[in-house]
């Protein structure tokens, strides 16, 4: 008899020959007090999708490989041209059932008519899950944008305790999670790990599959679009401020006008990539102070237009003197380009460059 003919024959016989009193409606279910079954649970991350950072929820495709033990999918193999083992639909069989806990949405990604369960005469059955989920994670903001996310997966049987089941989880060895991620994420390392819930007594305990998936996220966009933008942006209007002449104060305005408005649309920039947290990033804390330079330059310049203070220093007698000597010579020149512009203007954009320094390599 052809192999594909003694394939439902053979089904069938084990669905209906050895179950013929236990009602339709839970022939596929094992009514005991013993250990219903003991499967071990495949898992791995095979691709993440991307991260919705506003909605603060993640979707990554998930592939799971099951196997356990039924005891009514056993045969004799001589009685069945030696078959050892068959392919049937999964939707033919019972199935663990499985649960990822809070997931926002869980779709299987492969077509019902390419879900099949591998069977051997024994009854060891094995199957294979590839779903796509979309799970919450909340955001840790402060170190944005050089920030490490962990996000968490909960994997549990929802109608089964643990005297009813036991599950093995892992994660398949020597995994490369290099290749992974998209282009603002890369994933870190993948770990799994098993819980018990404990929930009042014996019959209440839970065993949960935790798995952790930590991903960073790719600076270079933030970096070239955002944080050296603004920086330079501070630079030029600073000097603009401070090293222009005293009378042209309407042109100083306007530069500084300018670059308040330039950092405010990269504030938006930001702003539009992230979710209203109570969490102030440390970029946004970058371009605030950014813009509190600027702003007080403006202020300064507006309020000293003169530089008072470095008309004070030149009236002292020591620079009034005739003396020719090459010393004082020197000093007078130094003294031209050490003004209290030239100094702030200065600290401001040291102190920018500092923080940007800082904010890079933390």
């Amino acid at each position: 008899m052809p192999f594909g003919a003694l394939m439902p024959t053979l089904f069938l016989y084990l669905l209906e020959t050895e179950f013929v009193e236990i009602h339709e409606e839970y022939r596929d279910f094992l009514i005991s007090n013993q250990l219903i079954y003991e499967h071990i649970f495949n898992g791995y991350v095979k691709d993440f999708i991307f991260q919705d950072q506003v909605s603060q929820s993640v979707y990554v495709q998930l592939e799971f490989s099951a196997e356990w033990f039924d005891v009514r999918l056993t045969w004799d193999p001589s009685n069945y041209s030696d078959i050892s083992y068959i392919y049937v639909r999964r939707s033919q069989v019972w199935v663990p059932d499985f649960t990822i806990r809070n997931s926002e949405k869980t779709e299987e990604s492969l077509p019902e008519e390419t879900q099949y369960v591998y069977i051997t005469y024994f009854g060891l059955v094995s199957t294979f899950w590839n779903l796509v989920v979309r799970q919450p994670c909340t955001l840790k903001l402060e170190k944005f944008p050089f920030d490490t996310q962990t996000c968490m997966f909960w994997i549990y049987s929802n109608s089964a305790g643990m005297d009813e089941i036991f599950v093995e989880n892992r994660i398949v060895d020597k995994m490369d999670v290099k290749t992974w991620g998209n282009g603002e994420w890369n994933v870190v390392n993948v770990s799994v790990r098993d819980l018990i819930i404990y929930g009042g007594d014996t019959e209440n305990e839970m065993q949960v599959g935790e798995y952790s998936i930590v991903i960073k996220r790719t600076t270079a966009y933030y970096v070239t679009i955002i944080l050296i933008p603004c920086f330079l942006c501070t630079l030029i209007i600073v000097v603009g401020l401070f090293m222009a002449k005293p009378a042209e104060l309407i042109g100083k305005l306007s530069v500084g006008l300018t670059g308040i408005m330039a950092l405010v649309f990269l504030m938006g920039l930001a702003a539009n990539s992230l979710p209203h947290t109570a969490t102030v990033p440390d970029m946004t804390i970058y371009i605030l102070t950014c813009l509190m330079q600027i702003v007080s330059s403006v202020l300064y310049v507006l309020l000293f237009p003169n530089d008072p203070f470095t008309k004070a220093i030149a009236s002292l007698d020591f620079f009034k003197s005739e003396d020719k000597s090459q010393t004082r010579s020197r000093w007078r020149s130094v003294c031209r380009l050490i003004t209290v512009h030239n100094l702030l203007c200065l600290c401001v954009i040291t102190a920018a460059f500092v923080h940007l320094m800082i904010l890079v390599n933390t």
